[in-house]
């Protein structure tokens, strides 16, 4: 049944629900004013958050971007989606040098997996996504000519693009973060605010930065006007506002508040007076070797962790803002009523936390517990639902399916929010080396990460516990070994490794 084909309790054709994702980079769960940041940061996403369902315990498929958003994207876990670690594509036979070879027959081709905006544009919906999107490499080989890459960036510029890619019809991007983050949004700011594209490129050089050891903080020169996360929601309203009778499928895909943490002026402003949240176990006395695109940052002092988090949260509200202006322009369009609106994130950022900025390849509740907001129009929420659970980012592709009436089977590893008691969820980091390997099981409770090739143990109780400093595996070996045979179960079902394979040979 396609989109068009919805029907109602009663019978009769109904008008099938539009979809809007507000998707973040490297935004915690704690970010949210709803969720415990001080200083009413985020007005419009607590707005979003009390109006619709609030996931306390939603988390990523993984702890950095690329296999995160693989996940989110297929509804599939890394064991199967193939996306190990950040600059390895999903595969999608167009977008591989190796499928586009003249020796390559089709059954040779790679065992490509659907992604959500497949699957809606096949149901009859208009799809397009804005900002970044990071599902193939944007550094890579110029061999490679990845359509996110900075040479393929490069040459839109004289060869313009704007799709189809892996199921949206329409694309304008962005690929790295800060005040500039590449992609179309450059193009546009050198177009249309040269001077501005200027001061951007020299602001690197000239920026005081207020904490020497992590250069990449620093306050913007830019303005609402000239922002990346304001640009996006422009041009997505002006493409819905373009979309005809079809019901329409749009991603936004902030860039921020991922490092660099280079903040508006305005919104750093607004948190003069307010205090930071300390880091936990800022020493890093409880955490173990971290491993990945971490830095170390335990000798940072105490006024340099709060700098870090009062740049992170500006950026925070300066997303809030804009997706104030978003929901504020739906509903002026009279598209506010019929929109199903998801917010969430790819993964988390430790900002301190256990010594460390940034993010790594091992799980940490500080990585992949992110913000799950899900509002439904004229529904009341359902009385049948995980908010309370542990919910995984998989899990968002079957629930807008149902929630859109489309009734494509879905194949992959999640099941619906809406849902009611389902497995605990699974989270994998990988890793250049076999002993960085971990596989975790979440509950509505814990934290059991296994390391295979070391055998090592972590079990955290989030509820006494929700920094992850006292890992009490050594005294709960019983119940570590429940845990671990489940999570033996659950991997056993999830692993699929030739789902994810360029070719068969």
């Amino acid at each position: 049944m396609g989109a068009n084909d919805r029907k109602s309790s009663h019978g009769e054709k109904s008008t099938p629900p539009n979809v809007l994702i507000l998707h973040c980079d490297q935004m915690r769960y704690d970010a949210l004013g709803c969720h415990g940041f001080p200083g009413n940061p985020t007005p419009n996403l607590d707005k979003l958050a009390s109006m619709g369902l609030d996931f306390s315990r939603h988390f990523s498929c993984s702890p950095i971007c690329m296999p995160s958003r693989a996940g989110f994207f297929t509804g599939h876990h890394v064991s199967r989606h193939g996306v190990w670690g950040n600059g390895v594509p999903l595969n999608r036979k167009e977008y591989s040098p190796f499928g586009r070879s003249p020796f390559a027959s089709e059954q040779d081709g790679p065992r490509c997996l659907d992604t959500m905006a497949d699957t809606f544009s096949g149901a009859g919906y208009r799809t397009a996504a804005f900002g970044k999107l990071h599902l193939t490499p944007t550094v890579a080989s110029p061999a490679g000519d990845y359509p996110e890459s900075d040479q393929a960036f490069a040459r839109y510029r004289e060869e313009p693009w704007h799709g189809p890619y892996f199921g949206f019809q329409h694309v304008e991007l962005t690929h790295a973060h800060g005040e500039n983050p590449g992609g179309h949004y450059d193009h546009w700011l050198q177009q249309e605010h040269p001077d501005v594209h200027t001061q951007v490129r020299l602001n690197w050089g000239r920026a005081e930065k207020p904490v020497p050891d992590v250069p990449d903080l620093y306050r913007s020169v830019l303005t609402d006007e000239t922002h990346p996360n304001f640009w996006l929601v422009d041009k997505a309203l002006d493409w819905i506002a373009h979309s005809g009778e079809k019901p329409f499928f749009c991603f936004l895909g902030f860039p921020d508040p991922h490092h660099p943490f280079v903040p508006l002026q305005e919104d750093l402003a607004y948190f003069d007076g307010i205090q930071m949240p300390q880091p936990v176990d800022p020493e890093g006395t409880s955490c173990s070797d971290e491993s990945g695109f971490g830095q170390d940052v335990r000798h940072l002092k105490a006024e340099d962790h709060d700098l870090i988090r009062r740049y992170t949260a500006a950026m925070v509200r300066t997303i809030d803002r804009a997706v104030g202006s978003m929901t504020h322009r739906l509903e002026e369009m009279g598209k506010w009523e019929n929109t199903i609106v998801l917010f969430t994130s790819d993964h988390g950022d430790y900002l301190g936390d256990h010594g460390c900025l940034r993010k790594s390849q091992r799980v940490r509740n500080n990585l992949i517990h992110v913000p799950c907001i899900l509002h439904i129009p004229k529904t009341s929420p359902s009385s049948v639902c995980r908010l309370n659970k542990a919910t995984s980012n998989v899990d968002i592709m079957p629930t807008l399916l149902e929630l859109a009436g489309v009734t494509k089977p879905f194949t992959g590893s999640g099941c619906s929010l809406l849902a009611g008691e389902t497995p605990s969820v699974i989270s994998m980091g990988f890793g250049q080396q076999d002993e960085d390997m971990n596989i975790t099981l979440l509950d509505e409770r814990f934290r059991y990460t296994y390391f295979p090739h070391t055998q090592n143990e972590e079990l955290f109780d989030h509820t006494q516990d929700p920094g992850e400093c006292l890992n009490l595996s050594g005294a709960f070996s019983e119940q570590c070994r429940e845990f671990r045979q489940e999570l033996a179960n659950l991997y056993l079902h999830e692993c699929v490794p030739c789902a994810g394979r360029v070719a068969s040979w």
